[in-house]
């Protein structure tokens, strides 16, 4: 009886101890691969929010950049054909200064060259 005495009081002590010293460091060091765990995760979330940002950062910077080539062809092109316009106007009315129905005729005309010629420019670019 005194043996099984003696192991149980052995075994309360090593219990004792392993409540008293190891609890505590196992559940600390539980913790910290825990914390260690979710540091990895929110770490790999920002990551991909960053390439997210950066990828969209970049597709608006180059639509930009094309929708400022495409007005400034637009600009262009506009310039031109009102100058052309203004030249084809005015040697309409130098030409024939009081036969309005001659001048009507004439920006008709003008008129229908525009649309047939430079219609394509209102299209968006791709």
């Amino acid at each position: 009886m005194n043996e099984y005495r003696i192991l149980l009081d052995i075994l309360f002590i090593l219990g004792g101890l392993y409540l008293a010293f190891f609890k505590s460091y196992f559940t600390e060091k539980g913790k910290s691969v825990a914390t260690k765990e979710d540091i990895e995760e929110i770490t790999q979330k920002v990551e991909i929010v960053k390439t997210e940002v950066l990828y969209l950062n970049n597709q608006r910077s180059q639509w930009n950049d094309e929708n400022k080539k495409a007005l400034l062809d637009f600009y262009d092109s506009f310039n031109r054909i009102l100058f052309i316009f203004q030249k084809d106007v005015t040697k309409t009315i130098l030409s024939h200064p009081f036969e309005t129905p001659n001048y009507r005729l004439q920006i008709e005309d003008l008129n229908f060259d525009f649309h047939s010629k430079y219609s394509k420019l209102y299209i968006r670019r791709s």
